[in-house]
């Protein structure tokens, strides 16, 4: 059973300016909304802490099995039942070996589905130093699970992957891009492919289907399926397996 903390600051406004009004009723407005979210879930008022011109939300839990910690944090925006508006985004998801880093512009928290729509230069921070970067997406911290259907890029183990649409489970090292895939290393090497691609970063390989031709200084080639794996160390692509349909041109 997820365990949910919840530290919320809200903004209190000392001076009002022609036109304050307004803004008064509508941080007042947002105050008797946070002040309800923490009692719909089982907290005391008394965690709201009142400072000028701050305010500040975070929820924590643990995922689904239990094993790894999660936290989402980000200046309230509004409060529109089921849904808390956020903005300036920071999650976290955290295991025994793995830990990611999650941050957006902006974002809208479920606190029914315990999920995060984020939206705005989506950024996610690998401890091993893997990064991975999309436009908008929906992450899910009891499944520990990143969607998202906009372009992405991945960076990892020296290898460079681009495509559109992908899920992403950083607990796992796991990833799945869904179609116009690009794969480069730091030979230069080019691997494309109309996708899906599957990348296992703990094997260390990558298996791209449908259409794959790579382009190398050595000439092109041509297959159905190729399995790519990849040296961490030496940050490049170090074998690759053709498999169906092969064809070479020098």
């Amino acid at each position: 059973m997820n365990r949910i903390f919840i530290a919320l600051s809200v903004a209190v406004i000392f001076v009002c300016l022609p036109g304050c009004g307004k803004q008064k009723d509508a941080g007042t407005n947002v105050s008797r909304k946070a002040e309800k979210f923490v009692k719909d879930q089982g907290a005391s008022p008394e965690s709201l802490e009142y400072k000028q011109e701050v305010q500040n939300f975070k929820l924590e839990g643990f995922s689904k099995t239990g094993d790894n910690q999660w936290s989402v944090q980000g200046k309230f925006a509004d409060i529109m039942e089921p849904d808390v508006v956020l903005k300036s985004i920071v999650g976290e998801s955290k295991g025994s070996n793995v830990s990611a880093t999650i941050t957006a512009e902006r974002g809208t928290y479920n606190k029914d589905t315990r999920s995060a729509e984020l939206k705005g230069n989506v950024v996610v921070l690998m401890n091993d130093g893997g990064k991975a970067y999309m436009d908008h997406a929906q992450w899910n911290a009891n499944d520990e699970e990143i969607t998202t259907d906009s372009p992405v890029r991945i960076i990892h183990s020296g290898v460079t992957l681009e495509g559109v649409g992908a899920l992403v489970r950083p607990q796992k090292e796991w990833a799945l891009v869904t179609t116009s895939i690009k794969l480069t290393d730091t030979k230069g090497r080019v691997i494309t492919c109309d996708g899906p691609l599957e990348v296992d970063y703990k094997a260390r390989k990558a298996i791209l289907n449908k259409n794959v031709k790579i382009v190398d200084a050595q000439g092109t080639m041509y297959a159905d399926q190729v399995i790519a794996y990849f040296n961490a160390e030496k940050k490049e692509i170090d074998r690759i397996e053709w498999i169906g349909n092969v064809k070479a041109v020098y």
